[in-house]
């Protein structure tokens, strides 16, 4: 095999495996940020009924509260709030 074959396949495994190296660390950084995210989520969004104040009435339950964050995955915590 000449010297500059042999380089080039050299540089190409190089490549490849810094490639594969960072999508692994990339998609781990993103399957880390989705759990804290979640977690922030369940921390934050009220899970129980919300009551008004000053009228003892209820403004919305919890089994809807859970339905939204249900049939809402993608929506900000903004609008979730």
């Amino acid at each position: 095999m000449k010297t500059g074959t042999m380089h080039a396949t050299r540089t190409t495994v190089w490549r490849e495996t810094i490639r594969k190296t960072a999508s692994s660390v990339i998609l781990e950084w993103f399957l880390d940020l989705k759990a804290y995210c979640e977690e922030y989520e369940k921390e934050s969004v009220p899970a129980e009924d919300i009551y008004l104040e000053k009228t003892g009435k209820l403004l919305i339950g919890a089994d809807e509260i859970r339905r939204y964050l249900k049939e809402h995955p993608a929506d900000s915590m903004e609008s979730k709030c």
